[in-house]
């Protein structure tokens, strides 16, 4: 498997993962107009099984989303794309990640504690109808 910047060459793939994971269609200026945002997506050959989404701005960063297609699940490929998120952390000095991950959304809230991240606090009706757990990790 290997991990793959988002560029204008493979805008078109990233949509498609977007479309599967249910979230809002970008275009691709809106998305090359975002300079503090990196997406990168996991392939395996020519399968794109997954993609993780975060920002970096200056000494923090915040996991905007992660996603990984059915079939790849339980197969460590988001443990692959974390891994790649905190290098990149890491090597750009960033001091903490946050993120906020839906209530009801227990199995990406044990993916983040595996990863030291802790609940700070909740974000009430943060998904219209759903509570967010505001999660961190220092680094």
């Amino acid at each position: 498997m290997n991990i793959v910047k988002v560029e204008r060459a493979n805008f078109r793939q990233f949509q498609n993962i977007l479309k599967m994971s249910e979230n809002p269609m970008e275009d691709l200026d809106q998305y090359l107009d975002a300079p503090f945002r990196r997406c990168y997506i996991l392939k395996d050959h020519n399968i794109i099984c997954g993609y993780i989404d975060f920002s970096i701005l200056y000494e923090r960063a915040e996991l905007n989303q992660i996603y990984i297609i059915k079939s790849y699940r339980k197969k460590h490929c988001a443990c692959l794309l974390m891994d790649f998120m905190l290098q990149q952390c890491v090597m750009n000095h960033c001091c903490n990640i946050t993120l906020e991950v839906r209530e009801s959304n227990i199995p990406a809230q044990k993916l983040y504690q595996k990863y030291q991240f802790q609940v700070v606090a909740k974000r009430y009706r943060y998904y219209k109808n759903e509570d967010a757990i505001l999660m961190e990790r220092k680094l």
